[in-house]
Formats: C-alpha cells, sequence, structure tokens
C-alpha cells in the first residue's frame, strides 16, 4: 500500500482578497493534518497545483509553519492535458454551458481534475490510496489509528 494526501492548491482564489490570505489557510490546513493525523502515521502529502507555486521561495514561504514535517510534503504541477479544455468545447461557445459564469471555468478545470485527471496521474506516481483535502480543509480533532491501513485491512476501495 502506498497513500498519499492529496490537495489542490493556489495562491489567489476568489474568495480571498489576498495571495497571503490564502497561504495561510492553506498554511492552517497542512498544520491541523500534520497535528492531528499525519505526524503519528508520515504519509505522502501532494500539493498539486497549475504554475503558482513552481517558486521555491513561495514554497517554503507555505510549509515553514510544519517544520520537519515538510519532508512528507512534495509540490506536484498538474499536468497540462488536466488542466485544459476538451479540445471539441475550446472552441465553444461558453454562454451555452450550464450556469456558466457562475461555474468559473477554473471551477470546471478543478471538477474535471478530481473526477478523470487525479486517478492517472497518482497511478502514474504509484499510489494506491488517497485522502482528498481543500486548502480550507481543518482537521480538528486526532485521529488515532491509519485511515488508510484500515481501508487496506478491509479491502475497501472507497470510503466517505
Amino acid at each position: 500500500m502506498r497513500a498519499a494526501i492529496v490537495y489542490l492548491v493556489q495562491l489567489k482564489h476568489s474568495s480571498y482578497a489576498r495571495e497571503s490570505s490564502q497561504l495561510g489557510v492553506l498554511q492552517e490546513s497542512l498544520t491541523l493534518l500534520h497535528r492531528h493525523f499525519n505526524a503519528r502515521f508520515g504519509h505522502d502529502v501532494l500539493l498539486f497545483h497549475t504554475g503558482d507555486f513552481d517558486d521555491a521561495d513561495t514554497q517554503r514561504r507555505a510549509l515553514a509553519p510544519i517544520g520537519n514535517a515538510a519532508s512528507h510534503v512534495r509540490f506536484e504541477r498538474v499536468p497540462a492535458e488536466h488542466w485544459s479544455l476538451p479540445p471539441r468545447l475550446a472552441t465553444a461557445n461558453k454562454s451555452r454551458w450550464y450556469e456558466y459564469p457562475r461555474y468559473s471555468l477554473g471551477y470546471r478545470h478543478m471538477i474535471r481534475w478530481f473526477t478523470i485527471g487525479l486517478w492517472s496521474t497518482l497511478e502514474r506516481l504509484q499510489y494506491t490510496h488517497v485522502m482528498r483535502m481543500d486548502d480550507d480543509s481543518k482537521l480538528l480533532s486526532p485521529i488515532s489509528y491509519d485511515l488508510f491501513a484500515f481501508m487496506a485491512s478491509k479491502q475497501l476501495d472507497f470510503g466517505f
């Protein structure tokens, strides 16, 4: 069994006014994840991004609050083919899309990534189990057992 905890991260989010606000939200999530779960089990944490975390200084700032726990964290670029429109939609009239612009292009990319692209990417990276976290997820209390080992021992393919 090889497990990963995955995030899709961004420096600027439509819900937050400043880059530092979004970075703080991610830092809090990573800190709580480490404190309440991953300090004990040490699973890989993959921070998928679309280019705004390519800079080494930005990566260091993001991971500063978790110190040594950062050794389990890796930044991964979302493969371009999973963050683009399918060819037939690239030239389509967006006004015909369901609920556009309420469901923006970025939102649609994110949904496509988590429903289609993530699985082949994790398979290529040789992971067998995954836990999805959002950058604003907060794990507020300790989990005393390894979720991934539990699922593997029960031969579970999916948990919610």
